[in-house]
């Protein structure tokens, strides 16, 4: 048993099974052990809790294959304690890090195969089998990642990368690198996320729908959990938003926040025509947006003042082209707030959301950035 312990624990991250380990055992050890007898080791091991067994999916084929497996240190501690903290590969004990750290935060973790066909030196056909790290189930969530302990050149990105290009599907693609500076998308739209981040944040998703200028952000915080930050336009809504606010809901998901950050087109249209919907595409918890009566908060404005302000605004864009403009979708917004009934500014009160206070989100802190009491001021007699 102590001698299986130390050849899993030098072989972390490598493909192997019961008859590759007996192998090792007699030519290199000089130890008869049958390959049942190891498979029965390996078992006993899984179910002490000290290792993982990772096994492997053919992600075009959608099937698993049976043999060959990863093996994964349930704690590398004791794994570098146990081989007296030799071979310390930094690509093994950072795949076998990031592999705990998955399985921790509730995904199923497989090691993905890609099979394509491509072209020798020759121009011979054949056949070319690439892995993907990492098969992440939860749920009706999937990601494929690539453990990448660092990218120096374009190589090395090319060659991490070229498996997860050969997936057509369209669940996320990441590779996670130890470089904590080297984080955002690449062209291929494949999300480069650093060691740092992610064992900090976890695996928090974001959907960054196109929108031109504008902006609309869907970030899941823990599972079926999302924030929305701005709508982008309504292209932009009904092209991209809605659809996924729409598969998220049938499986169980919530909005918590929708965030409205300013009243440009570009970022308020998409949000305005979810709100017109007679039911809308998922439950939202509350939302936090600066309106006109919480910009003007310093001052005294009665209600009446308020509803005359909104009317005045409307009835001076009507002639701007046949384009509504930002102070008149602005006053929408706030009327259509009221209609459904959500909850406003809930963590201010009901009053203005300032920058630099923090608020709790069940386990995730929430800072606000921006507007400061300054910024708020240039606005009263807008």
């Amino acid at each position: 048993m102590g001698e299986l312990i130390d050849v899993v624990a030098s072989g972390i991250g490598g493909l192997t099974n019961p008859t590759k380990i007996e192998n090792t055992f007699k030519t290199v050890k000089g130890i008869g052990v049958g390959k049942n007898t190891i498979k029965q080791y390996l078992e006993m091991l899984e179910e002490s809790f000290l290792i993982r067994k990772a096994v492997r999916y053919d992600v075009k084929g959608r099937k698993y294959i049976d043999t060959p497996q990863k093996y994964y240190f349930e704690d590398l501690g004791l794994r570098n304690a146990r081989i007296g903290f030799r071979q310390v590969e930094k690509t093994h004990l950072m795949e076998n890090m990031v592999y705990n750290e998955l399985c921790l935060h509730g995904y199923t973790v497989d090691v993905g195969v890609v099979t394509h066909n491509t072209k020798d030196a020759e121009g011979r056909s054949q056949r070319v089998q690439l892995e993907v790290d990492f098969v992440c189930n939860r749920g009706p969530e999937r990601i494929y990642i690539q453990s990448a302990y660092a990218l120096p050149d374009k190589e090395k990105a090319e060659q991490e990368q070229a498996s997860l290009l050969q997936i057509k599907d369209g669940f996320r693609k990441v590779i996670i690198v130890a470089d904590r500076y080297l984080s955002g998308y690449n062209e291929e739209g494949i999300r480069i996320l650093s060691l740092r981040n992610f064992l900090m944040d976890g695996m928090v998703l974001d959907y960054m729908f196109p929108s031109l200028n504008g902006d609309c952000i869907l970030v899941e915080y823990v599972a079926s959990r999302y924030i929305l930050i701005d709508g982008g336009y309504v292209d932009t809504y009904k092209a991209f938003l809605l659809p996924k606010l729409v598969e998220i809901a049938d499986n169980g998901g919530v909005i918590d926040v929708l965030a409205v950050t300013h009243i440009d087109r570009d970022h308020i249209s998409g949000i305005i025509r979810m709100l017109e919907e007679d039911k809308l595409p998922i439950s939202i918890k509350e939302i936090w947006y600066n309106g006109y009566k919480h910009v003007q908060s310093s001052v005294h404005v009665s209600e009446e003042d308020e509803i005359f302000v909104h009317k005045d605004i409307c009835k001076e864009t009507r002639s701007v082209n046949s384009i509504p403009i930002s102070a008149k979708q602005g006053c929408t917004l706030s009327t259509l707030i009221n209609r459904k009934g959500l909850l406003w500014n809930r963590p201010a009160n009901g009053n203005t959301m300032k920058g630099l206070s923090s608020y709790l989100l069940g386990d995730a802190t929430i800072h606000i950035l921006s507007p400061n009491s300054n910024d708020i001021s240039k606005f009263i007699f807008f």
